[in-house]
């Protein structure tokens, strides 16, 4: 704190301008959103190291996916996303293999595919594509999602089972919660949040 304030009065309090605030806007925009979906995971306790994964095969397939249409992008990522959340799911609910060590050769995998896939290169999208990068979009997206993971987390019967399975996770399956379900449905919304990325 001392540091920034001594950086503040020697830049002559430059360092809060629009371009920097939107230059740590974009930065966190990634992190933020995937974030929002994140807790309904962490909330059982659980963990998912896949996200970068995840967010860059959604990019490459998406990018590819731009070459034969724009309007295929979208669809895309998020298809890859929810199939990945679903994997995700698949590995830690059925075979019981920790959340962590799970997760995070997921993202090994899925960062390998990647490089099969864009062979160490560059992948180009169409010039129109770059509207999807305007400022004013994602903040409404961050603003959206962010409202719609709140109220799911906090008002909703999924969000309510999703924080008490990881409180007790026993108590839970002893009253009837499906916990299968819930611990799918947790991977798939941080799946589609990485494609949303």
């Amino acid at each position: 704190m001392v540091f920034f304030r001594v950086f503040n009065a020697v830049s002559g309090g430059k360092v809060f301008t629009k371009t920097n605030f939107n230059t740590l806007f974009n930065e966190a925009f990634s992190l933020l959103i995937v974030t929002y979906a994140l807790i309904f995971v962490m909330a059982q306790g659980k963990n998912d190291m896949s996200l970068g994964g995840v967010v860059a095969l959604a990019a490459a397939l998406a990018a590819h996916a731009s070459s034969i249409s724009g309007n295929l992008v979208l669809p895309v990522a998020l298809l890859v996303g929810l199939l990945c959340g679903l994997l995700n799911g698949l590995i830690v609910t059925e075979f019981r293999i920790d959340s962590f060590i799970a997760t995070i050769a997921m993202s090994f995998i899925l960062k390998g595919f990647v490089e099969l896939l864009l062979q160490s290169g560059v992948q180009s999208i169409p010039i129109k594509m770059m509207m999807l990068d305007s400022q004013q979009l994602k903040i409404t997206v961050a603003l959206v999602f962010g409202i719609i993971s709140f109220i799911l987390f906090k008002y909703t019967m999924f969000g309510k089972h999703c924080r008490a399975i990881g409180s007790r996770l026993e108590v839970c399956r002893q009253s009837g919660v499906r916990v299968k379900l819930v611990q799918y449905g947790s991977y798939v919304f941080t799946g589609l949040a990485s494609g949303l990325v």
